[in-house]
């Protein structure tokens, strides 16, 4: 049996739920200044070929003010595993250039 609720699982296998839609790309920078890992679904169609960044590459992305390569179509979202874990999920666009 399936879950019909939306989760994000990471390559280590924690479970992530969504807990707000849509973050400012400031309050997003701000989960990621605390530590949240990123999650990047370019093609923004629900979770599927998620990318996760590494911590250097979430540095990165931190240091360039969280900007997205595809602005249209991206925008953040928050999602938190049941052990306090927060991940920004970029939904629909990269922050990686």
């Amino acid at each position: 049996m399936t879950s019909s609720h939306p989760r994000l699982i990471s390559p280590n296998g924690e479970i992530f739920y969504p807990v707000t839609e849509p973050l400012t790309k400031a309050r997003a920078a701000e989960l990621v200044a605390a530590g949240a890992l990123i999650a990047i679904d370019p093609c923004g169609d629900g979770c599927t070929d998620v990318t996760w960044l590494t911590d250097r590459e979430r540095k990165s992305a931190l240091a360039r003010g969280m900007t997205l390569s595809r602005r249209a179509l991206g925008r953040f979202q928050q999602w938190q595993s049941p052990t306090g874990t927060v991940v920004v999920l970029v939904d629909g666009g990269d922050l990686r250039r």
